[in-house]
């Protein structure tokens, strides 16, 4: 599964790494022969001086709600 956003400036984990803050959208995207709808949710991780070190990302299926 990969979203139209993924590997783009448009991407969840590199905009919330970027701005230091969480980033959060709808997309649809291809699951086998249908589309979902998720939320993917973005935010940076930060180490105990307030670097940035990482992200994580999650997705949530929303398709039926």
């Amino acid at each position: 599964m990969e979203s139209r956003c993924c590997s783009t400036s448009d991407c969840g984990i590199k905009k919330a790494m970027a701005s230091g803050k969480k980033c959060a959208d709808h997309y649809e995207i291809p699951c086998n022969r249908d589309m979902i709808n998720v939320e993917i949710t973005a935010v940076p991780l930060k180490d105990e001086d307030g670097n940035i070190v990482g992200g994580l990302e999650y997705i949530v299926d929303v398709t039926t709600e």
